[in-house]
């Protein structure tokens, strides 16, 4: 498009050595106006211009070059408003696709389409610097044709990205309502298994207090009926989450997910939540983070926390409680192998488990704690740097 603006120049510089000094300076600035603006929506549209208000420098630029073409005799207004209205919607399509349209660019490209259509019907001569002279006026037809004909290619572009996008999405839709079907039907089973287990456990903790079995004998029992009862509770988590997994978005904001998250919560937990950075969260992503956040919030409660922070910024999500910690040893282990907490209740496999869950989408967990000083648990991006969270 700058390559045609310079054509252009070229060859209405040809002819404007017989018009008057006032013409050729509205000419001159008419076109230094539209080629800023098209080698600025390029830089925009191509990330390089990633400020806030470089989005406003095109419909700015629109607006200056319809006050302009106001300026000129009735035909050249006709024609040049024609221009700017096919610009105007090749440049909102344009912001839509690249994911660069605010509320301020919406305004103004909706005020320069509503003013360039007003140019083109209604808006009578109200000063006229200069006339356009016939040749001119053929060159602007020509350029106002060759305008529309880009802008139809770029609606023609847009359609066919969308389409595309929404065939993807529903293919990715389709594949999540059966993993989702395969989630359940793997997490029943899982679930029956746990569960005889769980009673074949508690009835030999039975048998063996009314035999007098040794204590050796239901020491060995313990862990295996916590590790099983650990395990029926991610099982179930895994089961609540498919639910309703079907049913969502491919793609969320953290802000969404976290909104999702708190309103299904229910535990006794006080628990607090800010979101300093919103990010999209997909689908793969939102699985993983709402069983770890299961895991970390089921250990609170389960060790002694009365309240959690839940931190969204740039780097992750943060989860701090006021729990009893754990000491060094066991630290250096968690999300990493098994390891029994003090009073015996717990495994670690939850941790691990997650970890592990994270770690298949570029996540990380990164877990720190002190004893009686709570503990802090990061799902991280991989390789990226540490948030800094502060607990309420």
């Amino acid at each position: 498009m700058l390559g045609s603006l310079l054509f252009a120049f070229g060859i209405v510089y040809l002819f404007l050595d017989e018009e008057t000094l006032l013409f050729q300076s509205t000419v001159f600035l008419y076109f230094a106006i539209a080629m800023t603006e098209q080698f600025a929506h390029g830089l925009v549209t191509k990330g390089r211009l990633s400020a806030r208000w470089h989005r406003v420098i095109s419909p700015v630029a629109l607006l200056l070059l319809l006050v302009l073409a106001s300026l000129l005799d009735a035909p050249s207004e006709n024609l040049l408003g024609f221009q700017i209205m096919g610009i105007a919607i090749a440049r909102g399509v344009s912001q839509v696709t690249h994911r660069n349209h605010g509320k301020a660019v919406t305004i103004l490209l909706s005020l320069v389409f509503v003013l360039a259509v007003l140019l083109t019907t209604l808006l009578p001569d109200f000063w006229v610097i200069a006339s356009n002279p016939p040749r001119f006026v053929i060159l602007l037809k020509i350029g106002a044709a060759a305008i529309w004909i880009q802008t139809g290619v770029t609606v023609y572009n847009y359609l066919e990205l969308r389409n595309s996008t929404e065939d993807q999405a529903d293919e990715a839709m389709k594949e999540n309502e059966f993993y989702s079907k395969l989630f359940s039907l793997i997490s029943h089973n899982l679930r029956n298994s746990l569960n005889i287990i769980l009673s074949r456990v508690q009835l030999m903790q039975m048998i063996a207090e009314k035999d007098n079995v040794p204590p050796d004998f239901l020491r060995h029992l313990k862990p295996i009926e916590a590790g099983t009862i650990e395990a029926f509770s991610l099982v179930n988590a895994v089961l609540s989450k498919n639910k309703t997994t079907a049913t969502h978005n491919i793609r969320v904001t953290s802000q969404e997910w976290l909104d999702q998250i708190l309103a299904d919560i229910d535990s006794p937990l006080d628990i607090h939540s800010r979101v300093v950075n919103d990010w999209e969260i997909s689908q793969r992503e939102r699985l993983a983070f709402d069983l770890s956040l299961d895991v970390f919030l089921s250990n609170s409660q389960k060790y002694g926390a009365t309240k959690v922070m839940i931190t969204v910024d740039k780097n992750g999500v943060t989860i701090v409680d006021n729990g009893p910690g754990v000491d060094s040893d066991r630290l250096k282990k968690l999300g990493h192998q098994k390891v029994q907490s003090k009073s015996k209740s717990g495994t670690g496999s939850g941790l691990m488990l997650a970890n592990q869950l994270l770690g298949l989408l570029n996540w990380t967990l990164h877990i720190d704690s002190k004893e009686n000083a709570g503990m802090t648990i990061q799902m991280l991006r991989t390789n990226g740097p540490n948030p800094s969270p502060r607990f309420p």
